[in-house]
């Protein structure tokens, strides 16, 4: 669960920074897919290894995943945004993977290795993050303030 949660706020952040609303459906359906990637992982628990790198990330958590669901969005106009934030998610997911444990078969099946970057990129990273996030979010107006009168 903690990897999860890691996941979530490390998205959040991105999200944040990127000075994107929480309430905005593409951001919903990213947060969505930014856990339950995880999914590919349960036949691994299971004792059945379908199509897993070393260290054990399936080959799904690469970037041939992110590219299905963009083409899908194309083809699906109804279901573009969900596709798109599912998609976002997914990169998302895959960026935070890059730093921990075996890294990602990220360009998977072009390249069959896993992808692995250093963890302090990822502590300069997120602690960039933090500040472009805060401030976008205080250089604009929260909606509904009132500006103070001179």
């Amino acid at each position: 669960m903690l990897d999860e949660a890691a996941h979530l706020a490390t998205a959040w952040l991105v999200l944040a920074a990127a000075g994107l609303r929480t309430r905005q459906p593409l951001v919903a359906w990213a947060l969505l897919a930014v856990v339950t990637i995880d999914v590919d992982h349960v036949p691994l628990y299971l004792g059945v290894p379908l199509a897993t790198m070393p260290g054990g990330r399936p080959v799904t958590h690469s970037l041939a995943l992110a590219a299905v669901l963009v083409a899908a969005a194309l083809l699906a106009r109804r279901r573009r945004t969900a596709l798109l934030g599912l998609s976002l998610g997914v990169l998302l997911h895959l960026a935070r993977d890059l730093f921990s444990g075996w890294g990602a078969p990220l360009l998977w099946p072009l390249l069959p290795v896993n992808v692995r970057l250093p963890l302090a990129a990822h502590a300069v990273a997120l602690a960039l993050l933090t500040g472009v996030a805060v401030a976008v979010r205080t250089a604009r107006p929260v909606s509904g303030a009132v500006a103070d009168a001179p």
